[in-house]
């Protein structure tokens, strides 16, 4: 145990993977998260869980799979491209995000890759800048991509009489 103090110490269930690791982070200070951190995964289960580097990729693999499946409510994905976006209007509390945020920051503070495919438009509103080119979306929804550049490129008469749409948010 003394050794293990200075660690960040996860202890996560396999069936409650993201409930038990926001769980454990809520209200962690900051110098604790700034810990290596340590996974114990399946300890209910009799596993012998103790990391040594492995178990870190697994726990985020199943921590990142469960939480970017659209049955959890967070986040939404397009078939066609395997892009995962937030899910609008979305149940799950903003703590919840905020959590998971911090676990994908974990992730790179302690140098894992993580198996997560989110489209440019994601990255460039982490950053603060602005989406405002087709290429900031078109990985994520190439299809609308294509349409709005399709209306930006007409130039046979008004758009609205032609393509019988009008631009609604």
């Amino acid at each position: 145990k003394t050794s293990m103090t200075t660690y960040l110490v996860l202890v996560v269930r396999r069936d409650n993977v993201v409930g038990d690791a926001l769980n454990q982070l809520w209200r962690r200070e900051k110098r604790e998260l700034m810990r290596p951190l340590k996974v114990q995964m399946g300890m209910d289960e009799g596993e012998e869980g103790l990391d040594h580097g492995g178990v870190q990729q697994e726990f985020f693999r199943v921590l990142m799979a469960e939480a970017l499946d659209p049955s959890y409510g967070m986040f939404t994905m397009d078939q066609r491209t395997r892009v995962s976006w937030l899910q609008p209007c979305s149940f799950e509390p903003l703590y919840k995000f905020e959590l998971l945020g911090l676990l994908v920051s974990l992730a790179v503070y302690n140098g894992l890759t993580l198996p997560v495919n989110l489209p440019i438009a994601f990255y460039r509103k982490l950053l603060g800048l602005k989406v405002k080119h087709l290429d900031h979306i078109r990985d994520g929804w190439p299809e609308l991509a294509k349409g709005l550049e399709g209306l930006l490129t007409w130039q046979d008469g008004d758009v609205g009489d032609i393509f019988m749409r009008t631009y609604e948010f």
